[in-house]
């Protein structure tokens, strides 16, 4: 799981950033 959020955690944080994706920070909070 770690290798997996260092290798898109980024990624996501820059989709989350530019479009404000709720979802995706729903679901990442659901996972931890």
């Amino acid at each position: 799981m770690a290798g997996i959020f260092w290798s898109f955690g980024p990624f996501v944080v820059r989709n989350i950033d530019e479009a404000n994706t709720v979802p995706w920070q729903y679901l990442f909070t659901e996972e931890w």
